[in-house]
């Protein structure tokens, strides 16, 4: 069963959204090892941004908007059982 959960985040800038992205993005995280295909993979995408340089991209339009104060993000979690 797929768990989905909304993480209310009080704290809402340009550092803290930065620590968020740092933070889900970790490698011990994200990398999957495909022992059939003996490679591994970085599970971060993104959908129009690169994952690289996505805070410099959400700023970017950010500031381009006069958008750079408010809500900076929100975060999900989506879980999947470890047997699938």
């Amino acid at each position: 069963m797929t768990i989905f959960t909304a993480i209310s985040n009080i704290t809402q800038s340009a550092v803290a959204m930065k620590r968020v992205l740092d933070y889900v993005t970790q490698d011990y995280k994200t990398m999957f090892y495909d022992e059939v295909n003996d490679c591994s993979y970085k599970l971060v995408s993104g959908q129009n941004c690169v994952p690289e340089s996505a805070y410099s991209e959400f700023m970017t339009t950010k500031h381009r908007y006069n958008k750079a104060k408010g809500v900076f993000f929100k975060q999900y979690v989506q879980s999947f059982k470890s047997d699938c």
